[in-house]
């Protein structure tokens, strides 16, 4: 049950909830309502304990409902945290239409489903691997000095350069021959 008590208007506009008030004129304001408006005026003026205190209050929560709409935990966590910054931002913009947790769970909700939705669309890299990797080595042991010679397991040759486009050896070559007859003259 929900207690309340007496309080002036005045009081209860000096916190920010004549909202609260909604049609009632008869002074009768709930404990909780009046909690949340110290809580809400006190988050506006940057109170880090009253933040402390919302995040700790909620944020498991919030993590169990995140984690209903999208794929992991992690992404979950992530979804968490970008609520707490839209929360913090727009704080301002509340107009106390519906409780503050109310407001933040949708916050919260919104942007887990778009998280959801966009995550199913795009496919994770790791998942693309074979399911079963290659058995031996990626290159050709034989390749390589054997296990008798002084430097073994090195390349018997240099690697050529693979990595060079056609075209950029070609301008390469033609680059020496200008430069070698540019100082033969």
């Amino acid at each position: 049950m929900t207690r309340v008590f007496r309080c002036s208007v005045a009081f209860v506009v000096s916190v920010g909830m004549l909202a609260a008030l909604r049609g009632l004129y008869t002074g009768w304001v709930s404990v909780e309502a009046a909690g949340e408006a110290q809580l809400l005026a006190r988050l506006r003026a940057g109170d880090e304990q009253a933040f402390r205190g919302l995040v700790g209050r909620h944020d498991r929560a919030m993590r169990r409902l995140a984690r209903s709409f999208v794929a992991s935990a992690a992404v979950a966590d992530e979804v968490v945290q970008e609520t707490w910054l839209a929360v913090i931002q727009g704080l301002d913009g509340f107009e106390g239409r519906s409780s503050l947790k109310s407001w933040m769970f949708r916050i919260l909700v919104n942007r887990a489903q778009t998280r959801g939705a966009r995550e199913q669309r795009s496919t994770p890299f790791s998942s693309l691997a074979r399911e079963e990797p290659e058995e031996g080595p990626t290159v050709d042991p034989d390749r390589f000095l054997p296990s008798g010679h002084p430097v073994a397991g090195y390349w018997p040759l240099t690697p050529s350069r693979f990595f060079e486009l056609p075209e950029e050896r070609l301008l390469a070559a033609e680059t020496s021959r200008v430069v070698a007859g540019a100082i033969d003259r």
